[in-house]
């Protein structure tokens, strides 16, 4: 959101102006009485509000088009209809029942104006809709079937791209690619297909990029490329997580890569997906350990998988302040200590440094760090987590100590 839509629309809130929601209901209510007029001005305010929704602006958009389309077949201007509708039917996404609605408005608006050719190919395209969200649910299917599926898929792609769809096209090849990935009896050729099918969408809708990590996803599995699952699934996560808070989203896995994080550590060791995750995505990965029943008391192995995973962000807080002061002697051959206390709730407090003179520098980045840690709940003695850097010459090379 720009600063001027942002501006406008807190503006707005504040002098009690109608909201979006209540624009468009205005319009629509003006469309019942016929009065297009006041039908038009209402959408017209609306469209103005679409950049302050944030989030919720694709769905916006979709409804207030549909809306759009209706005061053109109310006006009887039916090719601005048709392009209105038309526009609706691909700004549905992956969404079955908007995609529906839409497709049904154009064949009207095709009945209406008698444009038989028009009419066919949106009959087509409702065909090739059936074929594509029976892939969506059901994307594995037998080696002799993987065939007549494919080809059933690319061309649905044609058709969709023949209607100047052309992220629909990419969905129905992504979904393709995923068919493969599951089906195929050469996983090797398959992730091969699903590498290209992802750098090709890369910049495409994330509905289309989610369908493309999951081939990516399935057909890495099916080669035990624990790797580059696991990127695929960072990847794939971090799309569908998009929108949640700063809070929530280092904590929330879908479930394909919780199964690819456990295979992965599996081979590298607890912890290591998390510190991947942030090599990937730029942010990191945990699991929540204090949604675990309470321990009575946390003994060191209840401690063992959260600090595999939580201490590697303290450990790049103190490289990143590190590097920093290359040049200060204090963090010439120097050894610091990082120890905070696990309270009965799992979470971390008491945070301090050894030498004190650390706080200083350290404070602030680790901090913000062990606040996201999450231990399990214990209703015994509070435990106190320990761990020691050695700051070497030059100062960027650290080694964490016991």
């Amino acid at each position: 959101m720009t600063t001027t839509a942002a501006f406008s629309w807190l503006l707005l809130a504040f002098l009690g102006a109608p909201t979006f929601e209540e624009n468009l209901e205005s319009a629509k209510k003006a469309l019942r009485a016929k009065d297009l007029d006041a039908a038009r001005k209402a959408l017209g305010v609306a469209e103005t509000q679409l950049a302050a929704l944030g989030p919720n602006k694709a769905d916006a958009r979709y409804v207030l088009v549909v809306a759009q389309g209706d005061l053109e077949v109310a006006g009887e201007r039916w090719a601005s209809a048709g392009r209105r509708y038309q526009l609706a039917s691909h700004l549905a996404e992956d969404d079955r029942r908007r995609r529906g609605a839409a497709l049904r408005k154009r064949l009207e608006v095709a009945t209406k104006t008698k444009a038989k050719r028009t009419r066919a190919r949106l009959l087509e395209l409702q065909r090739h809709d059936e074929e594509v969200y029976r892939a969506l649910r059901r994307p594995r299917v037998g080696e002799k079937d993987l065939p007549k599926l494919e080809a059933k898929l690319q061309l649905a792609a044609r058709a969709y791209q023949r209607d100047r769809d052309p992220a629909r096209a990419a969905w129905a090849r992504a979904l393709s690619s995923r068919s493969r990935s599951l089906s195929s009896a050469d996983p090797e050729a398959a992730l091969l297909h699903a590498s290209k099918a992802v750098h090709l969408v890369s910049r495409l809708p994330a509905f289309v990029r989610l369908a493309a990590l999951e081939a990516g996803i399935h057909a890495a599995r099916r080669t035990d490329r624990t790797g580059r699952e696991l990127e695929f699934a960072l990847e794939h996560n971090a799309i569908t997580n998009h929108g949640l808070s700063a809070e929530l989203r280092p904590f929330t896995r879908t479930r394909l890569l919780q199964d690819a994080c456990g295979r992965y550590e599996k081979a590298e060791g607890a912890g290591a997906c998390a510190i991947r995750a942030r090599a990937v995505t730029g942010e990191w990965s945990f699991v929540d350990f204090g949604k675990a029943p309470p321990r009575t008391q946390l003994g060191p192995e209840d401690l063992a998988a959260p600090n595999a995973q939580y201490l590697p962000s303290v450990k790049e807080c103190v490289e990143q302040v590190a590097r920093e002061n290359v040049d200060n002697e204090l963090f010439q051959e120097a050894k610091v200590t990082v120890s905070f206390v696990i309270n009965e709730a799992g979470q971390a407090q008491e945070l301090e440094f050894a030498p004190k003179r650390y706080e200083r520098f350290f404070g602030e980045c680790v901090g913000s760090a062990v606040q996201l840690f999450r231990y399990p709940r214990s209703a015994g003695e509070r435990q106190t987590v320990s761990v020691a850097f050695e700051l070497s010459a030059p100062a960027t090379r650290l080694r964490r100590g016991g």
